[in-house]
């Protein structure tokens, strides 16, 4: 390895295991990785395939590296989508009800999404490797999408679901918001070839590092004590809550009848009737 350009890719690159290992570790060791084990599992994930992809890289193929760069990237995009759920299920921790309905949906938005992304692949590259980018790549930008999503819903939405801006699951969508917003930029700069390739891997990973210093921040801080959720009684928030418990129980039946007469003008009549009867002719 030679000092100038590829030393500072390499020495960002180096500092992306570390700092996502400092995060695990702290997370361990203050039994954090209890209530968020599926960004615990990133975090170890990526800080193991970020080192080993750099020996690859250094003692290994062309070929191997790019196989083997794919194929963890893949399971990476799943593992971002785990932990979109995670915070997702974090945020809406009190409303039980908007919790169950909305981790319903999210499963089957999931799997369509990467079923679509899949196909795109296959559809749209013959080749056996040129699949393999296209569909990891369809799958990367849909998850992107998924957490600039869930980092604007959970900032215009933090006060009213009772969820503060200084709580570690708002610091991971933070982190993961930052990244892919970013990251979706810089996809576009390189396809329309707007600037060297160098400054484009730079600024990625220096992106990369910034999320991970937010996660590193949020972490290594003592964690905010969570309070109950206090709802209005007029909430909208209130009424959807209970109208998403009561989804998928059967409660009482009601029956009506499709040519019964209505109950008011049929009260009338019966009353006219009465007056009839006793009025003298």
């Amino acid at each position: 390895m030679t000092f100038g350009h590829p030393f500072l890719v390499y020495s960002l690159w180096l500092m992306s295991p570390i700092m996502l290992g400092a995060v695990a570790v702290r997370m361990a060791r203050e039994g954090a990785r209890r209530e968020f084990p599926m960004f615990f599992n990133y975090c170890v994930y990526y800080a193991g395939t970020i080192t080993g992809l750099l020996l690859v890289q250094y003692f290994g193929k062309y070929v191997h590296y790019f196989y083997a760069y794919w194929a963890t990237n893949a399971v990476g995009a799943l593992f971002g989508i785990a932990v979109i759920y995670e915070v997702f299920t974090s945020a809406f921790r009190s409303l039980h009800g908007l919790r169950h309905l909305g981790a319903l949906a999210f499963k089957w938005i999931a799997v369509l999404c990467i079923f679509g992304a899949v196909l795109l692949g296959l559809s749209n590259q013959p080749v056996h490797g040129r699949v393999l980018l296209s569909s990891v790549l369809n799958i990367e930008r849909t998850v992107r999408f998924m957490q600039i999503g869930l980092l604007l819903m959970l900032f215009t939405a933090s006060k009213q679901i009772g969820m503060s801006t200084r709580s570690r699951a708002f610091g991971i969508a933070l982190g993961f918001g930052v990244n892919a917003s970013v990251t979706m930029f810089i996809s576009m700069l390189a396809e329309k070839s707007l600037t060297h390739v160098f400054l484009l891997s730079v600024l990625n990973s220096l992106v990369y590092v910034l999320s991970m210093s937010i996660w590193a921040t949020y972490f290594f801080l003592p964690a905010l004590k969570e309070s109950p959720v206090i709802l209005p009684v007029t909430s909208p928030l209130v009424r959807w809550n209970e109208a998403a418990l009561a989804f998928g129980h059967s409660g009482g039946r009601v029956f009506y009848a499709n040519d019964a007469e209505p109950f008011i003008p049929h009260v009338e009549r019966l009353v006219d009737r009465v007056f009839d009867k006793e009025m003298p002719h």
